[in-house]
């Protein structure tokens, strides 16, 4: 599946199976609009739609760079099902690449005929298409003998008409295969990826995750028109009447296998029926069906939410299915999970209600009456600076971690509410120290005066690893605050609990960059306490270096022996630094004695790769690694 990095969204919907064509679209979407369980609550989609500025008055469509989302139970529970797929098929034939509706459960469960939660309403609204011919030809199925036994109440006329009011023949043909509804419902998929949100009606386990969104995307379809085909090939073979609900048809289909002849030639058609018992349509833990995302305990939750993000590519998941239980959209996991069922259907007397993600990242639940901010967009580097320097300190905390002893401050600055790391130390031994059992020496520098100098770096390479960083005085002590990377684990914690990257590859890169970067300026604190990994996307953020800039101008010696790798922005970037603007960035922070032992590695690190490059080859040693993340 095809993405892009921001301001851009992309709007990719894949589906692909037998007898569907793949359908793909990549326009740029200003917001995405995810709306949740309708369940036949027309008037409460209508005002949702006007509430987000969506459609006018007429119903017609009128921002033409938002993309909508609904995620499914239009069907069941309500009397007007039938006029919001009209409305949503409408407003998808005027946008066919901005507007989306992905599969519920109950969509999933009219189209294979459990019709436990249908009103009489919604079927009602078909009666007028449904022919007399055909409700005598359906009645003269109910009667005839067959392998799904006697009609539950006796073979009555009015036992028929009970069981099946006018309309229900016509609503059973308009979602089947070649139906009106049918068709197109097929043509939806199970999720939907934007950019870095995944959208679907039930959740994703790590399990399901981990087989990519095309192939979640297009399962459900697939395995609806394998059933709706075995299904068919067992009416004409007598196996099944057509009035046999989901439940009685799998009995019947049971029964009949255990006494057919193998030779019996709707053998082959009861083997697929039977095994789509156990399709992802009605998997608990499947897309459709799993309420975890939205039911479990937060703490608990986490690590599958981060685990069932990764190997997509994506930042939050918005799910469904299960009614939030104060009516509002709830955020959960950071922001990186978010329920947005809250009860619109008129079953459940809830509220009308949508997520809007924006461009630049915030992301709003949407109600008829206003609107809540969930997540702000993230800060650019300047506006990180400006909240670190002037925030109003609200908390201080012990982390209880790391020799330096770095202390968690909170922060509230332009409404916002932000943490960091503050560290205090500044050990600085200039005169040379000998150790007694190893007879070595060494001039020990631990400051926090180092902190800035390695963000600064960072940004002027390019590579955006080292989190935002200033110098500031907090209770009449000086010290380096440090953007908090929020949800983070470190490496050794990754290691521990055995999570693997989706692509290994990428992380080894951003981890050589890494290399090459403490090697420049000489961090010899590196460790894996202090590379932190975002567990969603897997990036690497570098922190602690209070021990980098140190006076020795010659790499290391494990660095020199071990083969360099590195993208080539970042060997241009490195081969570039001026020293005389180096100078001026780190004025005050880095002596220039430190400074010249620094540019003396800057020269031996350009001379080692070169002598790479002509040793291994270029495509050895340089990556495709992305810069400015």
């Amino acid at each position: 599946m095809t993405r892009v990095s921001r301001p851009a969204l992309a709007f990719v919907v894949v589906l692909a199976f037998a007898g569907g064509p793949a359908r793909a679209a990549e326009p740029t979407c200003d917001r995405v609009i995810a709306i949740g369980d309708l369940h036949g609550g027309y008037d409460a989609f209508v005002a949702i739609l006007r509430a987000t500025g969506l459609v006018d008055e007429t119903l017609r469509l009128v921002d033409g760079r938002a993309c909508l989302v609904q995620t499914g139970d239009v069907v069941d529970r309500g009397a007007e099902s039938r006029k919001i797929l009209d409305l949503l098929m409408a407003l998808d034939a005027q946008a066919p690449d901005r507007v989306e509706m992905v599969l519920g459960n109950h969509e999933a469960m009219t189209i294979t005929g459990d019709l436990r939660y249908v009103s009489p309403e919604e079927i009602a609204a078909f009666a007028a298409e449904e022919t007399a011919d055909e409700r005598a030809a359906a009645f003269e199925a109910f009667v005839r003998p067959g392998a799904s036994g006697p009609p539950p109440g006796g073979a009555t006329q009015a036992e028929f008409d009970r069981l099946f009011p006018a309309g229900w023949f016509a609503r059973r043909r308009a979602f089947g295969a070649e139906g009106h509804y049918g068709r197109w419902l097929l043509e939806r998929p199970a999720v939907v990826q934007i950019d870095g949100s995944v959208i679907l009606h039930g959740g994703l386990t790590p399990a399901v995750a981990g087989q990519g969104i095309d192939a979640i995307a297009a399962a459900v379809p697939r395995e609806l028109r394998e059933f709706l085909a075995a299904r068919a090939a067992l009416e004409d073979a007598g196996w099944l009447r057509p009035t046999d609900d989901y439940a009685a048809a799998y009995a019947a289909v049971e029964a009949r296998s255990a006494a057919a002849p193998t030779d019996d030639a709707a053998r082959p058609a009861a083997a697929a029926f039977l095994a789509l018992k156990r399709a992802s349509f009605v998997d608990p833990e499947g897309p459709l069906w799993y309420r975890g995302l939205a039911q479990v305990d937060e703490k608990v939750l986490e690590p599958d939410a981060f685990a069932a993000l990764a190997p997509l590519g994506a930042e939050r998941i918005v799910v469904a299915h299960t009614p939030t239980a104060d009516q509002r959209i709830s955020r959960r996991c950071g922001g990186h999970v978010f329920a947005i069922d809250t009860g619109a259907g008129p079953a459940y007397g809830g509220r009308a209600s949508a997520l809007e993600i924006a461009a630049d990242g915030t992301v709003d639940a949407v109600y008829v009456d206003g609107r809540e901010r969930l997540v702000d967009r993230p800060l650019t580097d300047p506006e990180w600076e400006t909240a670190l320097l002037e925030g109003e300190i609200v908390g201080i905390e012990e982390i209880g971690i790391g020799i330096t002893r770095p202390r968690r401050v909170t922060l509230r600055h332009g409404g916002r509410t932000l943490r960091a790391a503050f560290k205090t130390v500044d050990i600085q031994e200039t005169e040379l120290t000998r150790f007694a059992s190893s007879g070595g020496q060494f001039q020990f520098t631990d400051s926090y005066r180092f902190e800035r100098p390695a963000y600064l770096l960072d940004r002027k390479l390019g590579m955006r690893m080292v989190p935002p960083t200033v110098e500031r005085e907090i209770e009449g002590e000086k010290g380096s605050l440090v953007a908090w990377i929020d949800k983070a684990i470190n490496e050794l914690e990754r290691r521990e609990r055995d999570l693997t990257s989706p692509d290994p590859i990428d992380l080894a890169q951003e981890q050589q960059i890494m290399r090459v970067f403490d090697a420049l300026i000489l961090n010899a604190d590196r460790n894996l306490g202090n590379q932190l990994i975002t567990p969603w996307d897997f990036r690497l953020h570098l922190i602690d270096h209070t021990r980098a800039f140190g006076l020795t101008k010659t790499l290391a010696e494990p660095f020199e022996k071990e083969a360099v790798g590195l993208p080539g922005w970042l060997f241009d970037a490195i081969r570039g630094l001026d020293a005389k603007e180096t100078a001026e960035l780190f004025r005050g922070m880095v002596s220039g004695t430190r400074l010249k032992a620094m540019f003396a590695r800057r020269d031996a690190l350009v001379k080692k790769i070169e002598h790479d490059v002509q040793a291994y080859g270029a495509t050895l040693v340089f990556h495709d690694a992305a810069p400015a993340r």
